[in-house]
């Protein structure tokens, strides 16, 4: 018994410390940052507000003078949070943070596969390498350093491990027996503490199941239990995303509509992308990507993990009629048709005009990024094929002997297709560019402190988090004088308030391209500096702007200028015996 506890953790620390290595984690630790652009300043964002003791609901320190309120853009991974809250109190600076929390993520995304796999009888070195493909996968390469949140996808698995182990059941007596365990009551919290996303498709998944059960029992208390369950965990995430702002939970969100389903849902025809291994396959997706973004924009793409597993869903039909009619009494062929219903089903509610765009039309369109149904996905392919090798290995023949070999490897090369994630990140730090704007962002705030500015206005005036885009300017550089400052900084800053807030209006109204006294109107609502981002105007705007700046200033208040920004010193007097600008 010793011995196998001990092969359990050797197994499982392999599932853990594995995909970590492989996506390049030990090589990030002492590399530059891992990345800045996109949707990442969000995250960073959110790690420097924890590491300057801002509160998960509001901060002070940016959307100065108003405050930002969160409910404004909710996020739903109060597991993920706590987990960034933890490094934070280490002392680590944003950018050291960034790689701790991926470091641990990666390691967190195989050892919950591992634990899930075990939960559902995969033996260990099988379990192990269903660890691997699921943390090391194209899901986790398209959106690490993006949309980290849905980087560290940990709540799917066992959210997808629950409803295959009850889609399972024969009797409603086993569902009751299950949720007194404590797999089921940590499962199901970290399955609904993880990501909103994630957490709606696991009650998905879970209540497609005991709908089963439901049916083949003719029993209701199951699905009754488990509807008033639902009820509570999200009044829960709500509460816990919303705080004391749990009135903007209706108006305050960015607004979505249904037709967005057809944007960012789950599109199968990027299955083909698992060719490009082969050249007549790489031919296949070349005409393919001259057609697919007249017909399929948004997210999404390039996230089908390898041949095998994508093989293993696009079947899942196959299978499920292949056993209809009769109940099949190998334990491991029970759970391969169980998880390709359930396949079955996620695909037909996930691709773009599927139920989930009826879902988006008659109850909510919040849930309009679909193809993140994904890993779940993902984990029902992986539980099916380990089922199946494990049957093939016990046939005791060569053939079968030699076919489960085959699909070991098969599951091994998809993942080692995408590896090295983090890493080859990092090497966009190594863009002239990218330096060039890291270098004036600190020199922009060593002027900052010279000059003792604690309170900045960000021009142009720009909605938090969603702001259109121009060509040469995606609006996410808001952030980065907030990112690089140093941690012990009493500087606030202006960008952080919604298009939503009142606070908003006043700021762009007041601060409009031709807008007069500006330098005044500054003053007066507390700011003593302007930093204007010129990439954010076109020239003609840009020239007038710097204009109504500068006429109520002496030449000496600008305090930095470069190609990309200008900060001007806007304290009274605001020329004080300041180094000359730069």
């Amino acid at each position: 018994m010793k011995s196998k506890k001990l092969l359990g953790v050797f197994w499982g620390t392999v599932a853990a410390g594995a995909p970590v290595i492989l996506q390049g984690g030990l090589k990030i630790w002492s590399g530059p940052i891992i990345w800045l652009a996109g949707d990442h300043a969000f995250f960073l964002a959110d790690l420097k507000q924890l590491i300057m003791h801002q509160g998960f609901w509001s901060s002070s320190v940016t959307g100065f003078p108003f405050g930002q309120v969160n409910a404004y853009f909710p996020t739903f991974e109060p597991l993920l949070r706590l987990l960034m809250l933890a490094i934070v109190s280490f002392g680590f600076d944003v950018f050291t943070a960034a790689k701790v929390f991926y470091i641990i993520g990666i390691g967190a995304l195989g050892a919950s596969a591992y634990a899930c796999l075990r939960f559902l009888k995969i033996i260990p070195p099988l379990a192990a390498l269903g660890g691997i493909v699921f943390a090391v996968s194209p899901y986790f390469q398209v959106r690490a350093t993006n949309h980290d949140m849905l980087a560290i996808y940990v709540s799917a698995a066992f959210g997808a491990a629950l409803a295959i182990h009850i889609a399972m059941m024969d009797r409603q007596s086993e569902f009751f027996a299950l949720v007194r365990k404590p797999f089921f009551i940590a499962g199901i919290l970290i399955a609904c503490t993880g990501g909103f996303y994630y957490a709606v498709f696991s009650m998905l998944m879970v209540g497609v199941a005991l709908t089963g059960l439901t049916v083949r029992t003719c029993q209701f208390r199951a699905l009754g239990a488990f509807a008033v369950m639902c009820a509570i965990i999200v009044a829960a995430m709500l509460a816990i995303a919303l705080g004391p702002n749990f009135s903007l939970a209706l108006s305050g969100a960015p607004k979505r509509g249904p037709v967005e389903q057809f944007w960012h849902g789950l599109s199968i025809s990027d299955a083909l992308y698992t060719l490009d291994w082969f050249s007549w396959g790489r031919e296949h997706i070349g005409k393919y990507d001259i057609t697919r973004p007249v017909t399929l924009v948004g997210e999404g793409h390039h996230e089908w993990p390898g041949i095998i597993l994508s093989v293993s869903m696009l079947v899942s039909p196959i299978v499920v009629l292949a056993f209809a009619g009769h109940t099949p009494s190998d334990r491991r062929w029970k759970g391969i048709v169980c998880a390709s219903a359930l396949m079955c089903f996620g695909l037909i509610f996930a691709s773009r005009g599927g139920l989930g765009y009826l879902f988006n039309q008659i109850i909510s369109p919040s849930l309009r990024g679909q193809s993140r149904i994904m890993p779940l996905l993902m984990f029902m392919a992986i539980f099916a094929t380990l089922s199946l090798i494990e049957w093939f290995w016990q046939r005791h023949l060569l053939v079968t002997r030699g076919t489960a070999v085959l699909l070991v490897l098969g599951l091994l090369a998809g993942s080692w297709h995408v590896r090295s994630t983090l890493s080859s990140r990092q090497g966009w730090m190594a863009d002239p560019n990218t330096k060039a704007l890291i270098a004036s962002v600190k020199n922009m705030l060593a002027a900052k402190d010279r000059a003792e500015s604690t309170a900045i206005l960000q021009l142009p005036v720009t909605n938090w988090p969603e702001a259109a885009f121009r060509p040469d300017y995606d609006f996410y550089p808001m952030r980065y004088g907030f990112l690089f400052d140093r941690a012990d900084s009493p500087t606030k800053w202006s960008y952080g308030l919604s298009d939503r807030q009142d606070a908003f209006r006043v700021l762009s109204n007041s601060f409009a391209v031709g807008a007069a006294d500006v330098v005044s109107r500054a003053r007066g609502l507390g700011y003593d500096a302007i930093l204007v981002e010129k990439l954010g105007y076109d020239a003609k705007d840009l020239s007038i702007v710097v204009a109504s700046i500068e006429s109520g200033l002496s030449p000496s208040c600008k305090i930095f200028d470069d190609r990309m920004r200008a900060l001007y010193d806007i304290g009274n007097p605001c020329h004080r015996s300041l180094p000359p600008v730069q």
